[in-house]
């Protein structure tokens, strides 16, 4: 293959020099350079996730559980549609304003996460900003944790007989919300940020509400990444990035049936349950999509934060979930920084684990990698960061 492509680019340079003869300026374009990943490389990547499993599952679904759900279809169906039709690992049923679907005897902590989906009005937000309602998950293992929030903040949440309402927040007040959340061993995720009826503003500093959250830029509900208020949230979370924030992508289908398999998300966990999800998602170590994209740098792995001085960065991408994955289509692996995209590669073979390696840029930000749908012209899924600890100063859940 390399004699071919050497003799193939000496033939385009003697065509060039003909044409030089005719007063023509040649030119040529130099080969796409490979980002082969030795077998030192793959080794290192492989020990850090030695032990995490693949889990494929929705971060962001809603069931009939009674009380003030608005789901359509109860537990025991959505349970019996994960394990035999769906072929997913987990949803996680966050049900409207209430904690005590997760109290109920179908409840199952392998196969269903919990949380509820609030909403509030979000004051204190910059001039950019015409439209302040928003809605989020509150995502926990357990229904203490979530009920701990909920006392925390009785006057504005108004938690009686396991139903609460929706409030209104100052910024700053609602930041300490969600700081009470994760000190309560939860997650929070600003779920579908952008449409007619939530937050509309220029300004990314609008859609921040603290480090080691979330932030929805695939959303079901609006289809895939091909979606156009999918493409806008993933680019304002990019904005997010560059301006040194510390917030994961996450994929959710907002279903209140059953799923349409467009949004699922790819955790690399310890264990097939609740609070090992939940653990890995306050970590950022999973993919907002369809496959999975594993990243190592040192000891460091996708969601951490580390010194980029002489470090090598490591990327697998693999374990593609059934029902979105096409082998008859093309993907390619996308590998950004602050700087905008640093290096690209077709994964030539899905069936396997694909890998690339790069040397790492000292003064980048961030490093993070997408998987591109070529044959359908779309984002297919988004990998959380690896950060930069010379330019993040903030502070880091540990695992």
């Amino acid at each position: 293959m390399k004699k071919c492509l050497a003799l193939y680019i000496v033939a385009l340079l003697l065509v060039g020099l003909c044409a030089c003869g005719n007063g023509d300026v040649a030119e040529t374009t130099e080969p796409a350079p490979d980002y082969i990943a030795s077998a030192e490389d793959k080794a290192q990547l492989e020990k850090l996730y030695e032990g995490r499993i693949a889990l494929h599952g929705e971060f962001h679904d809603h069931a009939d559980t009674g009380g003030k759900s608005d789901g359509k279809t109860d537990l025991r169906v959505w349970k019996e549609f994960l394990m035999y039709i769906a072929d997913m690992d987990f949803a996680t049923i966050v049900d409207h304003r209430q904690v005590l679907h997760m109290r109920l005897p179908e409840w199952d902590l392998q196969y269903f996460v919990g949380g509820s989906e609030a909403a509030a009005n979000i004051g204190g937000l910059s001039d950019a900003c015409t439209q302040d309602s928003m809605h989020y998950n509150m995502i926990f293992s357990n229904p203490e944790g979530l009920e701990a929030v909920l006392y925390q903040f009785p006057d504005d949440y108004k938690y009686k007989n396991d139903v609460f309402t929706y409030p209104e927040f100052m910024k700053d007040k609602f930041m300490e919300v969600v700081q009470c959340i994760l000190d309560n061993g939860g997650f929070f995720t600003h779920v579908h940020p952008l449409g007619d009826s939530y937050i509309a503003s220029t300004d990314p500093e609008d859609y921040w509400f603290g480090d080691n959250t979330g932030f929805e830029v695939l959303c079901g509900y609006y289809g895939n990444m091909s979606a156009q208020n999918n493409q806008e949230a993933r680019d304002f979370w990019v904005k997010m990035l560059d301006m040194g924030k510390r917030v994961f992508a996450t994929a959710g289908s907002d279903s209140h049936r059953l799923s349409n398999f467009v949004s699922v998300s790819t955790f690399y966990s310890k264990a097939h349950n609740a609070d090992e999800i939940v653990k890995t998602a306050r970590t950022g170590n999973f993919t907002a999509g369809p496959v999975g994209i594993r990243m190592s740098m040192g000891e460091t792995v996708t969601g951490g934060v580390c010194s980029f001085e002489d470090q090598r960065l490591v990327i697998s991408v693999n374990d593609f979930y059934s029902k979105q994955y096409n082998p008859k289509h093309i993907y390619r692996l996308d590998v950004y920084t602050d700087a905008g995209l640093v290096a690209s590669q077709e994964l030539t073979d899905t069936s396997v684990a694909s890998y690339l390696a790069l040397d790492v840029d000292p003064a980048a930000r961030y490093y993070r990698a997408e998987v591109y749908n070529v044959t359908s012209d779309y984002i297919f899924a988004v990998g959380n960061p690896i950060w930069n600890s010379a330019l993040y100063t903030g502070n880091v859940i540990a695992e």
